[in-house]
């Protein structure tokens, strides 16, 4: 009976196989769900390259590097990514892991208010006044 509710136990900590990076990540094997994220990334996943952007832009289990993060931003923003669209605008206006390029920024917010971005993220709008 013991044996039964330990395997129980293990069973339910452990990502099933084929389970998702972020399953695997809530599961705590972050070094597992970032390996994943890496591999989906090297082959154009939008979404594995957007987390990779937040975890290097905001340092969560691995170092703090925004040069890493706007790499991520864009490749997730080429694959149509209007929230890392957005960010990479942001990136460019404010000089965060890119030189300071408003041109850059207003194209990158276009695009991210073209699609799915509320007006209330358009800083777009902003830059045109400047």
């Amino acid at each position: 009976m013991a044996f039964s509710f330990v395997l129980a136990c293990l069973t339910v900590a452990l990502p099933t196989a084929g389970a998702s990076p972020l399953e695997t990540w809530r599961s705590g094997d972050r070094v597992m769900a970032i390996a994943d994220w890496r591999r989906l990334a090297a082959q154009g996943d939008a979404d594995a390259n957007l987390f990779l952007a937040y975890l290097y832009r905001r340092g969560i289990e691995l170092e703090r590097d925004d040069t890493r993060a706007a790499d991520h931003f864009r490749a997730a923003a080429l694959a149509g990514s209007p929230e890392a669209q957005y960010q990479l605008g942001l990136m460019y206006e404010l000089g965060i892991g890119l030189v300071v390029d408003t041109g850059e920024a207003s194209r990158w917010y276009g695009l991210s208010s073209g699609q799915v971005c509320p007006d209330e993220l358009d800083a777009g709008a902003v830059l045109r006044y400047r």
